[in-house]
């Protein structure tokens, strides 16, 4: 499965700064788990319950945040163990860049560690298959390989140009983790996987 949307924003933004991109992307995903996490409370149309819903993911309010969400989806079975980890560490970095000045790279102390801690992209959940030659507007050529990742019985497929070489960095780490996110979210939220989505 293809993601499409939320998958193109982060590709989007990929040759911004890397607060860009750490603040950027967690919010891409951030929102996708919020609509995620919504559609488990579908339930009743009523105006009484919208109105309940509308309050309790408000900001101020108990589902309000990006780590309360992250925890209520583990809990109500939408993620798996590693990804609840993994969306926690996308949550430290999105929160170190947005609030600490010092940090502004991927390479600083603690996102290069929280980076290497990120458990969904390891092996052996990670499949690769060579792609298509595609080439690029300012006409070099590459190879597409097409890095896929097993959750159970789902797989989740990106395609990415030089997986080996952009997994080696803490950013294209990052980066590969948010739009796997971003690809298993939108997944859930059409229908096309069950839960646990990843």
């Amino acid at each position: 499965m293809w993601a499409t949307k939320d998958f193109a924003a982060i590709h989007e933004i990929e040759g911004g700064s890397d607060r860009v991109i750490g603040v950027v992307a967690g919010a891409i995903v951030d929102d996708g788990l919020d609509e995620a996490v919504r559609k488990e409370f579908k339930g009743s149309d009523t105006r009484h319950a919208e109105k309940i819903r509308r309050n309790m993911f408000g900001v101020d309010e108990p589902l309000g945040s990006f780590g309360a969400r992250i925890n209520l989806a583990y809990l109500a079975g939408l993620l798996t163990e590693e990804g609840h980890a993994d969306l926690r560490i996308i949550q430290k970095i999105r929160n170190s860049f947005a609030h600490l000045t010092e940090t502004n790279t991927f390479d600083s102390q603690n996102v290069r560690a929280w980076c290497d801690n990120f458990r969904l992209i390891k092996q052996p959940r990670r499949i690769t298959e060579t792609g298509s030659i595609v080439t690029r507007a300012d006409g070099r050529v590459h190879r597409i390989e097409v890095a896929g990742y097993s959750v159970g019985e789902k797989k989740i497929m990106l395609g990415i140009v030089g997986a080996d070489e952009v997994l080696k960095t803490p950013k294209g780490k990052f980066v590969v983790t948010a739009k796997l996110f971003c690809a298993a979210l939108e997944a859930y939220i059409d229908g096309r996987i069950p839960k646990p989505m990843i």
